[in-house]
């Protein structure tokens, strides 16, 4: 999962994505009432997680950078096209201790989500495969691969290389 520039280093124990719809409901006088559909209504993601290790308070910062540039980014679910986002809110929750902090969040989709998503474009570092870059930016491997025509053998890549993350 990656918001801006930030990946998280684990995946949210929690994440919801709710898909909603604007109705309205209309009772004409000496009638049954009916149900109007007014439209989809913005994605909202929310999510709960923990930071880790002898770095989460620097992880919890690093995110809440991220969220706090302002205006809408692009976030990156696994298993979904990435898209545009605008945070809502991100929290500390719990009691932290040095080595855990817990945490949760909510993103609401962007207007700009009609737009595509430019392609990005990644250097390759030592032992990675597309494989392992698909499922780091949260892609499948047929669209990293029409994306990277140039690559011959996609368990090879070699390091210092570029690839485009589409």
């Amino acid at each position: 999962m990656r918001f801006r520039t930030f990946e998280w280093p684990q995946a949210p124990y929690s994440l919801e994505i709710t898909h909603r719809r604007q109705v309205r409901e209309t009772t004409l006088p000496g009638s049954r009432s009916y149900a109007e559909d007014a439209g989809a209504l913005r994605c909202v993601i929310q999510g709960a997680g923990e930071f880790t290790g002898a770095d989460a308070m620097q992880q919890f910062l690093a995110l809440q950078e991220a969220v706090d540039m302002g205006g809408a980014g692009v976030l990156c679910l696994p298993g979904m096209h990435p898209f545009y986002a605008v945070p809502r809110q991100l929290a500390l929750v719990g009691k932290t201790h040095p080595n855990k902090v817990g945490y949760t969040f909510e993103f609401i989709e962007a207007e700009e989500l009609s737009q595509t998503v430019a392609p990005e474009r990644v250097k390759v570092e030592d032992g990675e495969t597309l494989w392992d870059l698909a499922f780091r930016f949260s892609r499948d491997i047929e669209s990293m691969i029409a994306a990277n025509p140039q690559i011959a053998k996609i368990r090879q890549l070699t390091p210092g290389e570029w690839v485009v993350i589409p």
